[in-house]
């Protein structure tokens, strides 16, 4: 997915959201993310 393109979708808000939890999954163990956190 590109990023340029998701935030043209989204607002701004959601947009940072997102890239808010991009970099919380960066920094967990994936094994300990739930499937709802998972970004495709």
């Amino acid at each position: 997915m590109e990023r340029g393109k998701m935030a043209e979708a989204e607002s701004l808000e959601t947009a940072a959201e997102h890239e808010r939890i991009l970099r919380e999954i960066e920094s967990t163990d994936t094994a300990c993310i739930g499937p709802t956190l998972r970004i495709k």
